[in-house]
């Protein structure tokens, strides 16, 4: 039943989609394309074949565990209509974790994609927005679990949620702005919910730089296997607009 609503919150999507192209004006399409380091932390609980595993890593342990990963945060826009996506992947050797009165070893490969479309809405003072969004967010984790001499345990987890988004933008000066990035939702997740504060710089016509913190948190339970962390960490990122 979970799943269906990830399927149903896309449906909603792609019909939101088809109604505002209809609705969109003339002006030009406007592109932003922001590379970004988020610099997060791990802390909560995983679940592998019912054996919960504590989690506290900081972001300077997963830089020195780090196999591969990246970010990137993309938005079309044209007139009022904004479409946005954030994709995250981290890949990690975790090292030593606690499994009960035990020590194990856990890698993990974990992806986090967004999708939303939605409308801007005039803000409050001079190039000030807020837009407003529905959308859907996918989480996949791989996780090997090596129970030290006693074999391996091996825990996926692929959720879909729908979700809300709201984007608040408010110009502080001509060049500085606040962006304050929220969004909760559910479906395949019992909760998932994100606050992610970011100031932006405009760096000329085309360029932007970001710098902010992010806070994404998930609770997950699917029997044998789940999830309740939090992943947590500053953020920057330089954007090219065209």
């Amino acid at each position: 039943m979970t799943r269906r609503l990830g399927e149903v919150a896309a449906f909603v999507a792609a019909a939101l989609i088809s109604g505002v192209v209809r609705a969109a004006d003339e002006s030009a399409w406007q592109f932003d394309v922001t590379p970004y380091l988020w610099a997060a932390g791990i802390d909560g609980d995983v679940t592998v074949d019912r054996r919960e595993v504590e989690v506290d890593t900081s972001f300077g342990d997963i830089a020195d565990n780090l196999d591969g990963g990246g970010s990137v945060l993309l938005e079309a826009s044209k007139g009022r209509w904004v479409n946005w996506m954030q994709i995250d992947h981290i890949a990690t050797d975790t090292g030593s974790v606690t499994v009960g009165p035990a020590r194990a070893d856990l890698e993990s490969r974990t992806t986090m994609f967004d999708v939303g479309t939605g409308r801007r809405f005039d803000g409050f003072g001079e190039r000030s927005s807020v837009d407003v969004l529905v959308g859907v967010r996918r989480f996949r984790i791989d996780d090997t679990l090596d129970l030290r001499g006693a074999g391996h345990v091996h825990n996926h987890l692929d959720v879909h949620d729908a979700i809300a988004i709201l984007r608040p933008r408010y110009a502080l000066s001509a060049r500085w702005s606040f962006s304050p990035t929220l969004s909760v939702g559910g479906g395949d997740s019992e909760l998932v919910w994100e606050m992610s504060p970011q100031f932006e710089y405009r760096a000329g016509e085309r360029y932007e730089v970001r710098i902010g913190y992010r806070n994404l948190d998930y609770e997950v339970d699917e029997g044998r296997n789940g999830i309740d962390i939090s992943f947590r960490g500053p953020l920057l990122g330089i954007g090219l607009k065209f």
